[in-house]
């Protein structure tokens, strides 16, 4: 908060009681009511959220192992618009240790989750148990999702810009 302050920043905290719905596991619990938080009281500006690319990766491969669609496999985009307002990831397609260590080198606070350091949820379990031999396989390998992502982000509005053209010259013909 003393960070918050120096810039003008406005600081807010809460303790969110989190409530699983029926079939939600915990950490899709924990995100709905944060972000829902969030929206609530941040009076209509977008949320920005930390993600990088590792985090980029970890959602990837999650999607893949539980099925997924072409938009599915470009994982998170920059800008999201949900029904209660607009999510944007501006760390996106940064790395997270340059991230750390930018932070380190201008003084500017952090905060680890605790919860990331154990095996309890799927996430963490692919960040600490398949994502390190990934990384010593294919040392590039953020390089190559960053692309892949934003090349099926290109491919998924493409295809559906085509299509929705081909459904109004289909309609138009009908007419």
């Amino acid at each position: 908060s003393m960070w918050c302050d120096r810039l003008k920043v406005p600081f807010v905290t809460t303790t969110l009681d989190i409530q699983p719905g029926r079939g939600e596991s915990t950490e899709m619990a924990c995100r709905r009511q944060r972000y829902d938080w969030l929206f609530k009281n941040c009076d209509n500006y977008a949320v920005a959220v930390g993600h990088h690319t590792q985090d980029q990766l970890e959602t990837i491969l999650m999607r893949i192992g539980r099925g997924t669609s072409l938009q599915g496999l470009s994982g998170m985009v920059q800008h999201t618009t949900l029904k209660h307002g607009r999510i944007i990831r501006p760390f996106l397609y940064l790395n997270k240790a340059d991230i750390v260590q930018y932070a380190h080198e201008n003084n500017v606070p952090y905060k680890t989750d605790s919860s990331n350091l154990t095996t309890e949820y799927t996430r963490n379990r692919v960040r600490q148990n398949i994502i390190p031999a990934i990384e010593q396989e294919y040392p590039a390998v953020y390089d190559h999702i960053t692309a892949m992502s934003s090349t099926l982000v290109e491919d998924h509005n493409c295809l559906n810009k085509q299509a929705e053209q081909l459904f109004i010259s289909m309609y138009d013909c009908k007419k």
